[in-house]
């Protein structure tokens, strides 16, 4: 009785080990479309304000592989399918009509701060994406397949509330599904 004993305790101090059940699964990875430069941000704001801006500094990126930035923001994703941290991606189910959500919750933000923000999707679906902003009017913009950059700016923020609200939705044509790769949030300084 006391071998058996020894023996359990031996087992018992081994620590566990993850063992993968599906060795010949790969991370997926899509190619994005690329990041904009401070050029491209710069002549994109200057032809929707007529006013050039000074910086554009790296101020936040949200995707399955980090969802939140304390004190800057998060995002939330409505009608998704899977998350997949080492993409990082997040698929969206296949619907007619609404075809899933994402949300960019930014905080922390003051009166007068203005940004830049990049989606990175891919689809092969038609229809159009909708913008809105509790900053801004809601906006459209056509469903390109396959990776496509969907771009929108925020003017000098007027409430002082704190909190601003970017969502970003698929309205499909006949169906269809899409794919989050990421948002990049740039501060522009006038």
């Amino acid at each position: 009785m006391k071998s058996s004993k020894k023996t359990l305790s031996k087992k018992a101090s081994k620590p566990l080990q993850l063992i993968n059940l599906n060795p010949n699964v790969t991370p997926r990875k899509y190619e994005p479309a690329g990041e904009h430069n401070f050029k491209t941000i710069g002549d994109w704001v200057f032809e929707a304000t007529k006013k050039r801006p000074m910086k554009a500094a790296a101020y936040l990126v949200l995707s399955a592989a980090n969802t939140k930035v304390k004190n800057k923001g998060w995002i939330n994703a409505i009608n998704c399918r899977n998350i997949f941290a080492e993409g990082p991606n997040i698929d969206f189910v296949p619907q007619e009509s609404f075809g899933g959500k994402i949300e960019l919750w930014m905080e922390n933000v003051a009166v007068g701060d203005s940004f830049a923000i990049q989606f990175r999707v891919s689809s092969g679906s038609s229809g159009m994406w909708e913008l809105r902003s509790s900053e801004t009017a809601m906006s459209q913009t056509p469903i390109i397949p396959v990776a496509q950059s969907i771009d929108m700016f925020i003017p000098p923020v007027e409430a002082d509330y704190g909190l601003v609200l970017i969502s970003l939705e698929a309205k499909f044509n006949n169906g269809g599904s899409w794919v989050f790769q990421d948002v990049i949030v740039k501060k522009v300084e006038f």
